[in-house]
């Protein structure tokens, strides 16, 4: 954070929910639903799910921020998620909570002329035998580029 404001790059945070599938242990990309954290995912579950049936989430390419933070490995191993199921064909899924740090510097140096994906996406997540609607899309340019992830409780 001080090698950026030393930069002086611009810099903006945001809490929520990250939601990926697979295996590996640094996923290489994610879905952020951004939420409001309470004291635990599962209360925070409780208040930012509780009688929505549709919540969008965004795309965001994980596995880069592994540059700047080397122990993101180390992160996610000890992070606290609860399993969920995402699709229609329910693939096995963990949701946890978290606060990204996004340099927003990159939209202004991004090229004009390249468009942006603003196409949006339905699925469906099942936490706790519950399935909630989502609406999919990439993570704006203009809300900058994820550079750092920090686990929350």
């Amino acid at each position: 954070m001080q090698y950026a404001q030393a930069q002086n790059k611009k810099l903006s945070e945001s809490t929520g929910f990250i939601i990926y599938t697979g295996e590996d242990i640094v996923p290489m990309q994610v879905l952020f639903i951004p939420a409001k954290i309470e004291e635990t995912l599962e209360k925070t579950i409780e208040i930012n799910f509780n009688g929505k049936t549709v919540n969008m989430a965004y795309s965001l390419f994980f596995v880069q921020i592994g540059r700047i933070l080397p122990n993101l490995s180390e992160v996610m191993q000890k992070i606290s998620y609860m399993p969920a199921k995402y699709g229609l064909i329910e693939n096995p899924a963990k949701i946890c909570i978290g606060k990204f740090v996004f340099d927003l510097s990159y939209a202004e140096n991004k090229d004009p002329d390249t468009p942006e994906d603003t196409t949006i996406h339905s699925t469906v997540i099942n936490i706790s035998g519950r399935t909630y609607q989502l609406k999919v899309m990439d993570w704006p340019d203009a809300n900058g580029a994820p550079k750092l992830f920090i686990k929350l409780p």
